[in-house]
C-alpha cells in the first residue's frame, strides 16, 4: 500500500459510527479513509475490493453477459421506478465510491449475475456501485461502441498490475465464453432482490 497516501473506504451512512470507532478516518476533501501506512484489520469490511489485499488477483475480471440474455434485467422487468430506488441504494450503500476500485466518481450500478451453466441459469448475485471504468469492464462490447475501450483496457492493467499479455488473455477468454453461451437461451433468477429486502427499498 506504499504507493497510496490513502486508502479510500466503502463506508455508507448506517456504518460511519462503526468505522470511526474501528479506526477510519474523515474529511471533506477524501471522504472515508485509512492511513495506508496502518493494520487495515479493522476496516476491512468497508475496503474497496482493490485493496483486499488477501483477496485473489485479478480484482476486476471482463466478462460479458450472452446475447440471449440482453434486455433480462431488473430495469426491463421492474420498471424504471424501481431500479432507481434499487441502484441509488446500492450507491448509498457503497458511501457512494466504486466498490472495486474505491474511485470518488459519479457511480452506475452494475447487476452482477452468476451464470449457471448447468441449468443455463442467469442469477442474480448482488447489485454493484461501480465506476463508468470498472462497470465496462464488464461490458466490453459497449465500452467499444462508446470510444472507451482504451481507457477501459488501462483501467484493468492498473487495478489488476497485469501485464498487457495478461489482460489481452483474459479478453480473449470473455470473448471466448461470451461466444458459447450466447448459443444457449438462459432464464432470469431475480430471487435475490427478495432475499436480501430490495424490493422493499
Amino acid at each position: 500500500m506504499a504507493n497510496f497516501p490513502f486508502i479510500p473506504l466503502c463506508v455508507p451512512p448506517w456504518d460511519q459510527t462503526a468505522a470511526l470507532a474501528a479506526g477510519a478516518q474523515y474529511n471533506q476533501q477524501n471522504g472515508f479513509y485509512a492511513d495506508a501506512n496502518t493494520h487495515l484489520d479493522e476496516v476491512w469490511v468497508w475496503l474497496p475490493r482493490r485493496f483486499k489485499v488477501a483477496s485473489p488477483q485479478p480484482v476486476l475480471v471482463p466478462d460479458m453477459l450472452p446475447s440471449t440474455t440482453w434486455e433480462q434485467n431488473i430495469r426491463t422487468i421492474m420498471g424504471m421506478p424501481a431500479w432507481d430506488r434499487i441502484r441509488k441504494h446500492a450507491y448509498q450503500a457503497a458511501g457512494f465510491r466504486c466498490e472495486i476500485c474505491g474511485a470518488n466518481a459519479k457511480l452506475e450500478a452494475h447487476e452482477l449475475f452468476q451464470l449457471i451453466n448447468e441449468t443455463a441459469t442467469q442469477k442474480l448475485s448482488r447489485i454493484m456501485a461501480l465506476c463508468p471504468l470498472c462497470h465496462k469492464v464488464h461490458h466490453l462490447g459497449i465500452a467499444r461502441r462508446l470510444g472507451m475501450l482504451g481507457s477501459v483496457k488501462a483501467h484493468m492493467l492498473v487495478v489488476n498490475r497485469w501485464t498487457p499479455a495478461q489482460m489481452e488473455q483474459a479478453i480473449q477468454h470473455a470473448y471466448d465464453v461470451w461466444e458459447q453461451r450466447s448459443e444457449w437461451n438462459w432464464s432470469l433468477d431475480l430471487s435475490w432482490l427478495h432475499d436480501y429486502g430490495y424490493v422493499y427499498v
